[in-house]
């Protein structure tokens, strides 16, 4: 298993939301994938996660974490010429972005599977047209995860 293996096993349930069609990761630094899959397949609304940047720290203690610096794309599609349709699709988003947020807030103040600090948290509104028109938030987040079984 690698580091992203060991995030994708643990954020992808979380990104899986009532109303979202597709979860993806990019191949990169960009959002290819997600442009390639709309042609063919349903991917709004949607959740695509940016390969992570991550460091693997040593708290030396016994225990080595990979702290995340993650972008977390969520869209929904909407018409151009349609303003409430636009604030639908941003309603939406900022909607499951909350409620990722909140999840991962969970999972550390209550199950202690994670370390998150929601004020290393931001969103910022986005609009993506490509062959779509979509709208949405870009979430940024840092997340820190237990590797252990890694490096030992």
């Amino acid at each position: 298993m690698t580091p992203t293996q060991l995030l994708w096993n643990f954020l992808k349930p979380i990104c899986q939301q009532n109303g979202i069609e597709y979860v993806a990761m990019s191949d990169g630094d960009r959002m290819d994938r997600f442009s390639a899959a709309s042609v063919s397949q349903t991917v709004y609304p949607g959740v695509f996660v940016m390969r992570p940047r991550y460091r693997v720290r040593d708290t030396t203690n016994g225990l080595i974490m990979l702290n995340y610096e993650l972008k977390i794309y969520i869209l929904a599609k909407g018409d151009l010429n349609d303003f409430e349709s636009q604030d639908s699709a941003f309603d939406f988003c900022e909607s499951v972005a909350t409620n990722i947020l909140q999840e991962l807030n969970r999972k550390y103040l209550e199950e202690k599977t994670c370390w998150f600090d929601l004020n290393d948290s931001g969103m910022d509104p986005v609009m993506y047209v490509t062959l779509d028109s979509a709208w949405g938030y870009e979430l940024t987040i840092r997340l820190g995860l237990e590797s252990n079984q890694l490096f030992y």
